[in-house]
């Protein structure tokens, strides 16, 4: 007696590369969902900091997003070239925790 047992992987084969193509565009998505969120916290969180923030104080944290290739969401802190001290150098010690060194005034 002889049993023979074939068994088709086609299907399964096709589902898995249909998987594999939406993990590529999925992730960065979800990178850019949590690097938006994370924006947001900062954004909320500087009117707690500064005492009446102008428009542009908490806009200056910025997202690069991610793409099927790298991966990668940057959150960062643009320093636009105008007049006056760089937003890095003080935003960037809010953020950590540290306070800010006082004024001369």
């Amino acid at each position: 007696m002889e049993v023979t047992v074939t068994l088709d992987t086609s299907a399964f084969d096709h589902s898995l590369v249909d998987l594999q193509r939406a993990l590529t565009y999925a992730s960065p998505l979800d990178l850019d969902n949590v690097a938006f969120k994370i924006r947001w916290e900062e954004h909320s969180g500087l009117g707690w900091v500064f005492m009446s923030p102008t428009k542009l104080i908490p806009n200056f944290v910025l997202v690069e997003k991610a793409t099927k290739h790298s991966n990668v969401d940057k959150i960062y802190i643009s320093d636009p070239t105008t007049k006056g001290t760089e937003p890095s150098k003080y935003l960037v010690l809010t953020i950590i925790g540290f306070s800010r060194n006082e004024k001369r005034f």
